[in-house]
Formats: structure tokens, C-alpha cells, sequence
């Protein structure tokens, strides 16, 4: 298995190549550009030396995992089938954790989605969540639902997603993180915000999606170790131990707040909301 990590930082290439990997499982560093936002970077990224190693290319973040524990048949069965989708759109299914030491059983759809497609009907990359596909052949009767992108829950495969790994994972994430939206928006006065009391975008989003109900009754996978240690010492350099505190007790209290208020103006996915138009209407 190939598994094809995109950094925009120099840095960062050199520790993926330090990395120790099992065996069996090939780790293929790309250096996208540095100038602009990764999901634009990634959107840039030419896919050639992708598509030549490998029949089938899936969009995942280090913090997803595939399962498919809700069926029996493998993706392989799903593009050898006689409906010979192109695509294969795999949902979110959203467990965010504060503690690694507890991961919470179940979880709840999210409204994303990741996708498989086959290689050779790549033509490039439309978001961090999806590639152009090319188009359906018209040539084809309407009944012949060919080269069509299909929905991966109608075959039990799901993407578990720990949107937070941890309380320190997501404080980081407020730190580090380079796309632009709304979790970044407030990234310049964060600090600010926590020593005051109140929370970042991004740990607002956090408890909204803690406090939402886990009505999936699924054995979770197990959370790759990783360094505790490394973790802390990197978030010391952006936030102190008493104020690292001091975000986790707003984090509580906030999250307090939230299970308080009426559900239909917090559920989540939302019918005409995105996770980040919800974070607009949150108090």
C-alpha cells in the first residue's frame, strides 16, 4: 500500500522521511507550494506519479480512519461491480475526543465526505475533499448508471473522523492551522480570547460537535500513539501551562452552556447549515 503525504514545508518533508513505517506500507513525500493555503496547494498538485502507482486514490487526513465494519464487501468489489463507479464518496463519521486515554464508543454522521475514485479517471483535484472526475460517458443508455460517483454508506463504509485527538491536539490545530475559514479566522487573537475568558473559533466548534449526540453504535478504531511529550512541548511554545488551563476550564464551562440551550438551534450536520455557518450563529 502506497500512502502519499503532501507537506508545504521543508521541515516538515525531512520529519515525514524520518519516520519508521510498518512493514509493506510505502511512504511517498510530495512538497507542495508554499505560497498560498494547502487545500489551494493541493489543488495545484499535479497527480501523475499518484495515478501511475496505484488503481484506486482516496483523500484521508492523519486524523480519519477508514472502516468498513458496517458491511462485508470490500471497495474493490464496490468499482469491479457491474455499476463501475468512478468515485466512491465516503461519509464522516464525526468522534471527536478531549481525552485519548477514553475514546467515546459510537459517533454520528457528519456532513462530509472523502473520496475514492480510480486513478485513471483522475483529472486533477477539486478540493481537500474531492477530485474532477471525468465526466459520465453520454454515449451510454440512461439506465447504465456507469462512471457515476456512488455514496460509500450504501455499502457500510464509513470514515470515523477525530475531528480533536485530543483537548492539546485542538489547541494546536488553533495555532498551526493553515487553511483559511472560520476555525482560523480569530487564529491572531486567540491567546488574547483565552486569557480573557472566552474561546477561539476552533474550540467553539470542538464542544459544538462534543455535545452532539453519538447515535452510531460503532466499535471505534483505535487512535494511533503518538508523542505526548513532543505534543506538549510544541504547544508550550504558542500557550503556557496556566493558560492552557485556563482554556480547558472555558472549554468545559462553555460546553456546559451548550447542552443547556435548545437542540434545534445547535444539531449537527445541519439541513442548510455548514459546520462553519453554525459557527457564525454560535454564542
Amino acid at each position: 500500500m502506497n500512502i502519499h503525504v503532501c507537506v508545504q514545508k521543508k521541515e516538515e518533508y525531512e520529519e515525514v522521511h524520518c519516520f519508521k513505517n510498518p512493514d509493506g506500507l510505502n511512504v511517498i513525500c510530495h512538497m507542495l507550494s508554499d505560497d498560498c493555503s494547502p487545500d489551494l496547494a493541493l489543488i495545484k498538485f499535479d497527480l501523475s506519479d499518484i495515478k501511475v502507482r496505484a488503481d484506486l486514490v482516496m483523500h484521508i487526513d492523519c486524523d480519519e480512519y477508514f472502516v468498513a465494519g458496517l458491511g462485508s464487501l470490500a471497495v474493490e468489489d464496490i468499482f469491479n461491480s457491474h455499476n463501475e463507479p468512478v468515485g466512491l464518496d465516503i461519509p464522516w463519521i464525526m468522534n471527536p475526543v478531549i481525552d485519548p486515554s477514553s475514546v467515546p464508543a459510537g459517533g454520528y454522521f457528519g456532513a462530509g465526505t472523502k473520496q475514492i475514485a480510480r486513478a485513471k479517471d483522475i483529472i486533477g483535484v477539486l478540493s481537500d475533499h474531492k477530485f474532477l472526475l471525468r465526466k459520465k460517458r453520454y454515449f451510454l443508455p440512461k439506465w447504465n448508471k456507469r462512471n457515476t460517483v456512488t455514496s460509500g454508506h450504501l455499502y457500510g463504509f464509513g470514515l470515523v473522523h477525530y475531528w480533536s485527538r485530543s483537548f492539546r491536539d485542538c489547541l494546536l490545530k488553533v495555532f498551526l492551522n493553515r487553511f483559511e475559514n472560520f476555525k482560523s479566522s480569530d487564529q491572531a487573537e486567540a491567546l488574547t480570547k483565552i486569557r480573557a475568558g472566552g474561546l477561539p473559533n476552533r474550540l467553539k466548534l470542538l464542544a459544538l460537535l462534543e455535545v452532539q449526540p453519538r447515535v452510531l453504535d460503532l466499535q471505534m478504531p483505535v487512535i494511533a500513539p503518538f508523542d505526548t511529550e513532543a505534543e506538549e512541548s510544541l504547544l508550550r511554545k504558542y500557550i503556557s501551562a496556566d493558560d492552557e488551563k485556563m482554556a480547558l476550564a472555558s472549554y468545559v464551562s462553555y460546553r456546559e452552556t451548550l447542552l443547556g440551550m435548545d437542540r434545534r438551534d445547535i444539531f449537527y450536520p445541519h439541513a442548510t447549515n455548514s459546520l462553519m455557518g453554525l459557527g457564525d450563529m454560535l454564542p
